[in-house]
């Protein structure tokens, strides 16, 4: 139940295998880079969603102009989304550290979704909730954090992991473990750290990292240099022995073998 309101937003979206006997031969334009491999011609796809019980992921990319970034939900139904920019809001503001967005929450019988004051911070990216529902989790761009804020009182948050080298997008819970991924920030291809949305689009090496939810103790599932023109990601999904990397602008998803991942 928590997780049905992906399937109902990614109809259109393209379902990939993730086992290496069904991927088919590349062209030339989709060779190997930079230790990934890659399945090409899907625009800009930002979201990975594991269809539980098996081993196929649903591959999804944002339309232009969308105001909400995530959408997860309670057992109960409830619905819990992320604003990334309020109105009057910009990237600049995101990367200085200022507030720009906040979570919204609707209920069943609700008319309307309702902003949740106390989970703003600067870049409300990707959202998860807790498996028994008491929890919810947000990654701040800006902040370069996963944070964690109670569903019984989201005034402020209960805690948090400040991350290193990369501000993650988005956040997914798979089996015990919090999975985020991101662009390494400190790109010296790229000039360093991106200061305004185009600088986004420099092809920059990625991580991805395994948080327990409780200690938020982090592990490193895997790092790689800047894989052009592969750029751009954004979550991070083990599957069997491969690691698979989505992109918020780049026509492919990548994905490398686990082990060779980790450096």
């Amino acid at each position: 139940m928590a997780r049905n309101i992906r399937f109902g937003v990614l109809l259109t979206a393209m379902v990939i295998g993730a086992s290496s006997s069904i991927i088919a031969a590349q062209s030339a334009a989709c060779a190997p880079s930079g230790g990934l491999s890659f399945i090409c011609g899907v625009q800009a796809p930002e979201d990975l969603v594991l269809v539980p019980g098996t081993r196929w992921l649903i591959a999804t990319g944002m339309t232009a102009g969308s105001g909400l970034h995530l959408i997860d939900t309670f057992s109960d139904g409830a619905l819990v989304a992320t604003v990334l920019m309020l109105p009057g809001k910009t990237f600049e503001d995101v990367w200085a550290g200022r507030n720009t967005g906040v979570v919204l929450m609707w209920t069943p019988g609700s008319k309307d979704f309702r902003m949740l004051e106390g989970t703003e911070l600067p870049g409300n990216n990707g959202i998860e909730t807790s498996s028994d529902d008491r929890e919810f989790y947000v990654a701040s761009t800006g902040l370069e954090r996963i944070v964690v804020f109670s569903r019984a009182n989201p005034s402020k948050p209960l805690r948090y992991v400040q991350l290193k080298e990369f501000a993650p997008d988005n956040v997914r819970l798979v089996g015990d473990r919090l999975i985020t991924a991101g662009m390494i920030e400190e790109e010296p291809s790229c000039g360093g750290a991106p200061t305004k949305p185009e600088d986004l689009r420099c092809p920059r090496g990625w991580i991805a990292d395994a948080i327990d939810p409780k200690t938020m103790a982090i592990t490193e599932l895997g790092r790689g240099p800047a894989a052009p023109p592969y750029t751009g990601t954004a979550t991070a999904m083990p599957v069997g022995d491969n690691l698979w990397l989505s992109s918020f602008n780049a026509d492919r998803i990548a994905y490398r073998a686990l082990n060779s991942s980790r450096k």
